[in-house]
């Protein structure tokens, strides 16, 4: 038994660290824009699409991975908030679509992301 909980201690933690792949796209007022990027839990990365940025954070509770997303729009040297949520349940290697409403002013987006273990 106390071998079963040495083997776990050193296991999740090298599990959590090896991150995994997200595959995806952005559609904005008729544009698509896909991405590809390595993810890590917890940790937020900033992925360039077209006059936009989106930065994304996933953290994995009890029920599946989360991902907390927030999209912005290039203006010159500022940027404005398109929109910005949370959405849970994500399962591994399946594709999901995140209807994401626009803030005021601001068109609604489709966020399509799909994770893969590396």
């Amino acid at each position: 038994m106390l071998k079963f909980i040495f083997a776990m201690l050193i296991t999740f933690p090298a599990l959590a660290c090896s991150g995994f792949q997200v595959d995806g796209k952005l559609s904005v007022d008729g544009q698509t824009w896909k991405f590809s990027r390595k993810f890590h839990l917890g940790t937020e990365e900033m992925i360039p699409a077209g006059p936009y940025i989106i930065a994304m954070t996933y953290t994995y509770p009890e029920n599946g991975y989360r991902v907390r997303y927030k999209i912005e729009e290039k203006k010159g040297i500022t940027l404005t908030m398109v929109t910005r949520g949370e959405d849970d349940e994500i399962e591994m290697n399946k594709t999901r679509d995140i209807m994401a409403k626009g803030e005021t002013g601001q068109p609604n987006s489709i966020i399509t992301i799909k994770l893969s273990e590396n």
